[in-house]
């Protein structure tokens, strides 16, 4: 998709909530909290457990491993930069 954006001149933007989740997340062997939305439709990871913000921070930094390497290879292609 990106090779695809960059071809039509169009920059990609995507906006995640790591807290908004489908399902419940084990991490490290622990189950983590969740709340539901007032419809009860939506689950998201309780944001005052410790064990929470702890892996959305890994979630954030993985991500952003993702962002460099992907702007490292467009800088090597000669891509224009935001």
């Amino acid at each position: 998709m990106d090779h695809g954006c960059h071809n039509e001149g169009i920059q990609l933007y995507a906006w995640i909530n790591p807290f908004r989740v489908d399902r419940l997340i084990k991490y490290r062997g622990y189950t983590l909290p969740v709340v539901r939305s007032l419809n009860g439709r939506e689950m998201y990871l309780h944001p005052e457990s410790r064990k929470v913000q702890e892996y959305v921070m890994e979630v954030i930094r993985d991500l952003l491993k993702v962002e460099v390497r992907t702007t490292l290879e467009a800088r090597k292609k000669g891509w224009p930069q935001a």
